[in-house]
């Protein structure tokens, strides 16, 4: 399931924890225990799925924590988190604005929802792409502690800004048609090996593999139902810069069913 569904009323002890910093943010001499002790809580959070209470830690630490450049490690740790939750705010104001449709609207105030629908969407399109093909959260090869929160973190949200990027351009296929081929074109960058994204996906069984591939599998279906051109032609655009791994993911996301990809592809 999404972390988005798993929000519990936070126990006294996240409470407790979640204000712990606060003594440390008074004072510019403080803050850089300050950064130190809030990328050690957000990598807890977030890897115990606590988007809301990692997202008001983030929203209390003075902005100035973002000059901050040394140690580089945890400084553009501290970054990552704030690009993060600021894409997380982007899907939901899609989201939102998805939900000011309805079925009375005359012409001119059907024409303004769709263009800040329509904007809303390519601005989140572009943001959680640009986080997906760069070295977001990415660990060392340390194998140490923070290497493995790291780690747990990307297993989470990779997955699931995916998943939620790929709803949310089906969703709205009927406003913005050509959102379904942005859609299957996820699916490259998916199999991309250069971003490690499938990896990302093994955790739990791939149980969230399975949920994409299926998802990918019904735009495709969406794609041959709406009587368009072939919906691989998307696809197959770009698989001639692939790996023949790479290019493998792609088709057998679109042909086979979700179990074949919980094991690795078998090369000869």
């Amino acid at each position: 399931p999404s972390v988005i569904a798993l929000q519990a009323t936070p126990s006294d002890v996240e409470l407790l924890l979640l204000r712990s910093i606060e003594w440390t943010t008074f004072e510019d001499g403080t803050h850089d225990t300050a950064l130190e002790q809030a990328t050690v809580i957000l990598r807890y959070f977030l890897g115990a799925g606590r988007v809301s209470l990692a997202k008001n830690l983030v929203e209390m630490l003075p902005r100035e924590l973002a000059s901050i450049d040394q140690p580089e490690e945890r400084a553009t740790e501290y970054l990552h988190y704030r690009q993060f939750f600021t894409i997380w705010d982007s899907l939901d104001r899609v989201v939102e604005c998805q939900s000011l449709e309805v079925s009375i609207m005359n012409r001119d105030t059907r024409a303004a929802w769709l263009s800040d629908y329509t904007g809303l969407i390519d601005h989140a399109y572009d943001a959680v792409v640009k986080l997906l093909t760069s070295d977001w959260m990415m660990p060392d090869e340390t194998g140490d502690r923070r290497s493995r929160e790291l780690t747990r973190v990307r297993q989470i949200y990779v997955p699931e800004l995916i998943l939620r990027l790929h709803v949310m351009l089906y969703a709205s296929r009927e406003h913005v048609p050509e959102n379904l081929k942005c859609a299957l074109e996820l699916a490259n960058i998916v199999a991309d090996s250069r971003y490690k994204l499938y990896d990302d996906f093994l955790h739990l069984d791939g149980r969230r593999l399975g949920e994409y591939l299926d998802a990918v599998r019904r735009a495709t279906i969406a794609g041959l139902e709406g009587g368009g051109s072939d919906p691989f032609k998307v696809i197959l655009l770009h698989i001639c810069s692939l790996s023949l791994r790479d290019a493998l993911a792609v088709i057998m996301a679109l042909l086979m069913g979700c179990e074949v990809f919980a094991r690795p592809f078998p090369l000869t």
